[in-house]
């Protein structure tokens, strides 16, 4: 819902519990945002791309499915995560970290999230050095 808040056209939720996805799927309708959000089980996910991407899991689920993070936030702009404990980020970092960089990190009590930003394959080019005559 958030993402709908801030004016995002159109938002995805997948969650791995079939209850969980109808609960979403209600609460979408009675807050008015029917029409723009979608949730579903992973295995019914079209193929698409999403401008950002966000997983609110444990470190353990987040490692086991970061190779399929990794493909849904291909193209993306950002992917959050989120809902791990703070002595498991080298671990989360690691596993994207041959895609993404590590944008910011926000720490609470135990807890971590980050944001990153896609590697892009992007080289710095700095000017040649100016000679003078």
């Amino acid at each position: 819902f958030v993402g709908l808040i801030c004016g995002a056209a159109a938002a995805w939720g997948v969650d791995i519990d079939p209850v969980s996805v109808e609960a979403a799927r209600r609460n979408a309708e009675l807050n008015g945002l029917g029409d723009a959000a979608h949730f579903c089980l992973p295995h019914e996910l079209e193929q698409r791309e999403f401008e950002v991407v966000v997983a609110n899991l444990e470190a353990p689920t987040l490692l086991r499915l970061a190779p399929e993070l990794r493909r849904l936030a291909a193209h993306a702009k950002l992917l959050i995560l989120t809902g791990f404990l703070a002595d498991r980020v080298d671990e989360v970092v690691a596993a994207f970290g041959s895609s993404f960089e590590v944008a910011d990190r926000f720490d609470e009590e135990d807890w971590t999230a980050l944001d990153l930003a896609p590697k892009r394959g992007l080289a710095l080019v700095r000017p040649a050095p100016t000679q003078e005559p």
